[in-house]
């Protein structure tokens, strides 16, 4: 089963390694006519590595929480 989450990003102070940097402009590339057409999104959870990971969400740079959606009162 999984779960609704909900991943944002603040990119002001996310920071990243080359290679996730690499892989970013590699997605951006791939999707752009649909990134700038609003139909699609990038999924930074699958690009970034372990280390970019936690450094990120520990940082603020990421954070990530339930989607309201599922939440009962």
């Amino acid at each position: 089963m999984s779960i609704p989450l909900r991943v944002r990003i603040d990119w002001d102070k996310i920071k990243v390694c080359r290679k996730c940097a690499e892989k970013i402009v590699e997605e951006v590339k791939a999707k752009y006519d649909e990134i700038k057409a609003g139909k699609t999104s990038i999924d930074i959870v699958r690009i970034l590595c372990d280390d970019c990971w936690k450094y990120n969400t520990s940082s603020g740079g990421i954070t990530v929480e339930l989607d309201p959606k599922i939440l009962r009162d």
